[in-house]
């Protein structure tokens, strides 16, 4: 980090969080008048760089070394399946879940990795007909509870319908934020009976402590799901969190 972008940086963090205008601010401080273009261009490179991260619309915070952005490392059948469907349906909107995402949270390790690939529409039909071939056995189309306890086994995979306004992956479209399968743990009929609830206050701790986690995409993709108020309600009443959007 350059000394212009430490004295920047030092004065941001003062405020625990802080938006573009106050971004603004501080350059027109340290460099005199500049033009909301060099604003935006030295925003977007303390982003990428990973001085601050983005918390909400307009909403960002310091990291401090201690907040980074989130990533996960998805197993061969993911990365396969994944592959497969952007392949043959280029323009299609899908998500992959997998349970063993949650391993880096519980204290409890999910033996058994289940997939839950969400697809948009009514296109389930078509991919199911595909995966059932590359992996027979394998696959539920939209299963009920009944028949999801029944047949699930290592790796399963499970067909969902993809809830609009799911956020969108960082690195991939397909890839699956903590502001999705956070709200799917309290939303989502599947993974409240896949995930013991004994575990939940620590994946939330853990993903805001170690992870920048954009609040407002989280509540817009928890109202689209009807969970928002059961959301805030978990999190006030059930973990230290404190919410900066709320």
């Amino acid at each position: 980090m350059n000394t212009l972008d430490s004295i920047l940086i030092q004065n941001l963090r003062k405020k625990q969080v802080f938006s573009r205008a106050d971004i603004f601010d501080v350059l027109k401080k340290e460099q005199g008048q500049i033009s909301e273009a060099l604003a935006n261009y030295k925003l977007q490179c303390f982003l990428n760089k990973g001085y601050i991260v983005r918390v909400g619309r307009n909403k960002y915070r310091t990291t401090k070394g201690e907040i980074t952005v989130y990533s996960h490392k998805y197993s061969e059948i993911s990365l396969d399946i994944a592959g497969m469907i952007t392949n043959n349906h280029p323009l299609l909107d899908f998500r992959v879940f997998e349970l063993a995402q949650l391993n880096e949270f519980v204290n409890h390790l999910i033996a058994h990795n289940v997939l839950f690939i969400s697809i948009e529409g009514d296109y389930g039909s078509f991919i199911f007909q595909s995966l059932k071939e590359r992996y027979p056995g394998k696959v539920l189309l939209y299963p009920d509870q009944t028949v999801y306890h029944n047949y699930v086994s290592d790796d399963s995979i499970v067909i969902t319908r993809l809830v609009s306004e799911s956020p969108r992956g960082l690195k991939e479209n397909w890839n699956t934020r903590p502001e999705k399968f956070l709200v799917d743990l309290i939303s989502d009929k599947w993974l409240t009976e896949a995930v013991n609830h004994g575990e939940y206050e620590r994946i939330f701790e853990e993903c805001f402590q170690k992870y920048a986690i954009d609040e407002t995409t989280m509540f817009r993709y928890a109202r689209r799901r009807s969970a928002e108020k059961r959301l805030i309600e978990y999190i006030q009443n059930e973990t230290t969190i404190k919410l900066r959007t709320v």
